[in-house]
């Protein structure tokens, strides 16, 4: 249906005023704008002005829910192109007009799909991930923490103000994805060191987690790397701690496991017998050896 509607109305894009692209993008396509492609939406976007442009964004919002994944993904990439190829039209007075924030300005130009953008993009789009602190998805926020140029995780206050944004959220899966992210690039930061280290010819240990996960370590650690700021790592583990206390009474096995064999390693060094109070007593055995 999108397709054959697509092909009626493409030859006549560029006749389009501002009230056809409101009444075809916010009214009429609404029922059938979740099969809007990548490619019909850079044709549509080729030649329009930055009024216009905030219309398609704002129609294609009103259906992201209802689109797959992979169309997210599609669209979002098309979107942020267009934004970096027409950066200057788009931070032009005229198109920031009434745009008093970088929250703002990615509302306006992204919408939903701005949580679907990778971190890097927005950085590119010259958007401050701390400015636009609430617009920002749980891995962005880790991504934001993690990036050298922000310092971000050296700062008590800005840690505090990431882990609040994400606590006080409705989605009680947020936590979970931000960690994800956070150990995902630990990881892979500590993977370069013990590559670096096995290229000078040091040997190669491995602290295994569960369901096969293996976490490298150089050989002159006793176990996975960790965040080395005293005041960053109580902050997230005593604020991660709080948050998970009400429900670890539910918690299985393979949740303490998910918890403490993986996403709160990096903070074992703050560990400490006043911060286990908050675990239950009755644990299972293997609830107790995971932790």
């Amino acid at each position: 249906m999108m397709n054959r509607t697509f092909v009626i109305i493409a030859p006549k894009l560029q006749e389009f005023a501002a009230p056809d692209w409101e009444v075809w993008f916010t009214v009429k396509l609404i029922p059938i704008l979740p099969s809007f492609t990548a490619e019909m939406l850079l044709e549509v976007t080729a030649d329009v002005n930055c009024t216009n442009y905030h219309v398609i964004v704002e129609g294609m919002g009103d259906v992201f829910l209802e689109m797959t994944s992979t169309r997210r993904q599609e669209i979002t990439r098309v979107l942020v192109e267009r934004l970096k190829e027409f950066a200057v039209q788009f931070n032009s007075p005229d198109c920031r007009k009434d745009i008093g924030s970088d929250a703002e300005w990615l509302d306006i130009n992204l919408g939903l799909f701005s949580k679907v953008a990778n971190y890097t993009d927005l950085k590119e789009l010259n958007i401050s991930g701390l400015a636009a602190l609430e617009s920002l998805s749980p891995d962005q926020k880790a991504e934001l923490l993690l990036d050298p140029s922000t310092g971000a995780i050296e700062n008590v206050t800005v840690v505090k103000e990431v882990l609040s944004s994400i606590l006080k959220s409705r989605d009680e899966e947020q936590l979970e994805k931000f960690f994800e992210t956070f150990v995902e690039f630990n990881l892979n930061g500590l993977d370069k060191e013990c590559a670096a280290c096995e290229k000078a010819g040091c040997a190669r240990r491995s602290h295994r987690g569960p369901k096969g996960v293996s976490f490298p370590t150089l050989p002159s650690q006793e176990n996975i790397t960790y965040i080395t700021n005293a005041g960053v790592r109580d902050a997230i583990l005593n604020l991660t701690l709080t948050a998970l206390a009400p429900k670890f009474p539910l918690f299985q096995t393979s949740d303490y496991e998910l918890w403490f064999q993986i996403n709160l390693v990096v903070l074992l060094a703050s560990f400490r017998p006043s911060v286990l109070v908050v675990i239950p007593a009755n644990l299972t055995c293997d609830s107790y050896d995971a932790v």
